[in-house]
């Protein structure tokens, strides 16, 4: 379970740290809440360019992981004997991201 540990814990820095910066930038002031980073990226047409990396785009990947994470972590918590990391990894896409679509 540590590889997947380890993958998740990046993916989340990485993720966070992308967030940080945008706030941090010289637009930043657009990033100060959620909604203020939707309007800007969407009225400066920054969805259109695909070498644009959207705060939009990462903070929705981060609370999807975030959500893998948090299912994975309480299904291994209730799955009996034998235990296998494997199947338990092998529901988590399907569980979390089914449920963000409404």
């Amino acid at each position: 379970m540590g590889t997947v540990f380890g993958f998740v814990s990046s993916d989340v820095t990485s993720k966070l740290d992308i967030l940080q910066t945008f706030k941090q930038g010289p637009s930043g002031h657009h990033f100060q809440t959620i909604e203020d980073m939707i309007i800007y990226e969407e009225t400066e047409n920054k969805f259109s360019d695909p070498k644009y990396v959207s705060g939009s785009r990462t903070l929705l990947r981060l609370h999807r992981a975030l959500c893998m994470s948090l299912f994975f972590h309480t299904s291994t918590k209730c799955t009996e004997p034998p235990f296998s990391p494997h199947s338990v990894y092998c529901l988590v896409p399907g569980r979390t991201l089914s449920t963000q679509v409404r």
